[in-house]
Formats: structure tokens, C-alpha cells, sequence
């Protein structure tokens, strides 16, 4: 049996769409909602997560820094948690919101862009 490392499969651009065709049919079928995105889907995870959170709790599944620190600036507003879950730990997006200083959420997303981390770097702290 041959078996293809994860990146070689995931290179081959038809091989990559028919993987999240049948994911998102699979996800469909068990009343999970998939929202695809052709371009900026970071900003259309955390839409959604947000609009999603005013009537429950959220879970959002993130490996990189983008998506969390989105929620984390926007996350003053919602009402129910929000938890990202990477592969190493789950946080709770209000706790680490509550535990920064009103400067440092002045200038998170600042900082972000400007350091061009896109990397999960959340490894201490509120969680």
C-alpha cells in the first residue's frame, strides 16, 4: 500500500478540493455548519464564530495566530464563550481578553500585523 505524505496530497489543488467537498458533506450531514470561503477566510471564521456566539457557545478550530487574535480584539461584544481549540491546548477567547491591559487591547491587532506572526503562540497565561 502506497501512502502520500500530507503535503504532497494537499499540494495537488484538485486533490485539496475534493478533500473539503467531502468534509463539508460529512459536516453537513451531522447539522455542523460549514461556511466555505474563497478568499479572507479568517475574517469570515470569526464573523461567523461572533454572530454564532450570540446564541451559544463556540467552539472554532485554529492552528494559526490570525483567527484567535481576531476573536480576542472583537470578543468585548459577545455574549455567550468563545473557546479556540488548536492542537495543543483550547483557550477561552473572553479570559485572555479580561486578563490584557486596556493598552494592550488598543494595540493587539497592531502588534499582530506588524510583527507578521502567524504562528499559535498562546502557550501560558488565561486560558
Amino acid at each position: 500500500m502506497h501512502l502520500t505524505p500530507k503535503a504532497t496530497f494537499l499540494d495537488n489543488t484538485y486533490n485539496k478540493s475534493e478533500h473539503l467537498r467531502l468534509l463539508s458533506s460529512t459536516f453537513r450531514r451531522h447539522q455542523i455548519i460549514v461556511e466555505q470561503c474563497d478568499n479572507h477566510a479568517d475574517s469570515s471564521i470569526v464573523v461567523a464564530a461572533l454572530t454564532a456566539a450570540d446564541d451559544d457557545a463556540v467552539e472554532v478550530r485554529a492552528e494559526d495566530a490570525d483567527v484567535f487574535i481576531m476573536l480576542v480584539h472583537h470578543s468585548s461584544d459577545i455574549n455567550h464563550p468563545v473557546f479556540v481549540t488548536t492542537s495543543k491546548s483550547s483557550y477561552t477567547v473572553k479570559k485572555i481578553f479580561d486578563a490584557l491591559t486596556e493598552r494592550q487591547r488598543r494595540y493587539l491587532l497592531f502588534s499582530h500585523a506588524f510583527i507578521d506572526c502567524d504562528t499559535f503562540f498562546c502557550d501560558h497565561g488565561a486560558r
